[in-house]
């Protein structure tokens, strides 16, 4: 809302503060949402996107009632490694008792006929990393629908395959690695990383001030500087701060708290400052109006 000064010709910007954003819809506008493929599996053995592979079992897959499934599904699909921005769509990067250093996050659901597509056997699914690892010491994690938790820790220590690119003279022109996971009846995220951190039960916290922000009109994230880390901050509406309560143990992990504002449909601000996970702080942070492509290319650098 805006109203016009008395004493000079100027315009007043006065925050709503009973609006609500709509958290996916404003998550899917700056870092994009899963894409849609229509793919007919008949006669299928490898479904290709991105740099995933679905392999398909040579004789068909079938549903929980023995069922076979044929002709047309729905793949929902998005990598979301290639920028650290854009892990704020999913859930924090943390399980159990850790934080986790993500190496890939992808979104993978499988449906037919708008249906969950449940299946009797697992699929292999091979995920090409072009990151210089050994795979040791990664975890491969699940998220569930509602994006708020990871769970079903898998250690994948021998689960990286080399392979090499071979072009049509017979040299090799690059080395790559690949993720080989067996899944059962998996439908939403998928997370590989290495655990950096357990948690404590201290009472260490980061606190962050900003003024006309709530958890109705706002979104914050602490995101880290070195770590391909991510977590979102709660809300405490007594003392109307932003608050992480993960304590980390014997280590401290610096970062930056981003925070995105939106008043109206076309009214955004946007802002962030440096914070340190790990120690007890309170750092104050003010937001500038932006827009919609200055946020999301602010959020691409991160």
């Amino acid at each position: 809302m805006t109203i016009t000064a008395c004493q000079k010709d100027q315009e007043i910007f006065i925050p709503d503060q009973a609006y609500i954003i709509n958290n996916n819809l404003l998550l899917s506008d700056l870092v994009g949402s899963p894409s849609s493929y229509i793919v007919d599996i008949d006669n299928k053995q490898e479904i290709i996107l991105d740099n995933i592979t679905i392999s398909l079992p040579k004789e068909g897959i079938f549903d929980k009632a023995g069922n076979n499934i044929s002709g047309e599904i729905n793949i929902e699909y998005k990598d979301y490694t290639h920028t650290k921005g854009n892990l704020i769509y999913a859930p924090s990067t943390i399980s159990t008792d850790y934080l986790i250093d993500t190496e890939h996050l992808i979104y993978l659901r499988l449906t037919k006929d708008d249906v969950p597509i449940t299946l009797n056997q697992p699929l292999t699914i091979y995920i090409r990393s072009d990151h210089k690892t050994d795979g040791l010491g990664a975890y491969l994690l699940g998220g569930d629908e509602s994006q708020s938790k990871w769970y079903n820790s898998e250690l994948l220590s021998s689960s990286l395959i080399y392979e090499n690119e071979i072009d049509t003279s017979g040299n090799t022109t690059n080395s790559y690695g690949r993720y080989k996971l067996i899944l059962q009846n998996h439908s939403g995220w998928l997370m590989i990383g290495k655990p950096i951190v357990k948690l404590t039960n201290t009472d260490s916290q980061l606190y962050v001030n900003a003024a006309n922000c709530n958890d109705h009109n706002s979104l914050a994230y602490f995101v880290a500087n070195e770590e391909n880390m991510v977590l979102k901050l709660d809300y405490d509406a007594v003392t109307r701060q932003f608050f992480t309560k993960n304590s980390i143990e014997n280590k401290t992990i610096e970062g930056k708290i981003i925070l995105i504002n939106q008043y109206s449909d076309r009214l955004f601000n946007f802002g962030t400052t440096n914070a340190v996970l790990g120690k007890d702080m309170s750092v104050k942070l003010t937001t500038q109006p932006s827009t919609l492509k200055e946020i999301k290319a602010a959020i691409a650098k991160l």
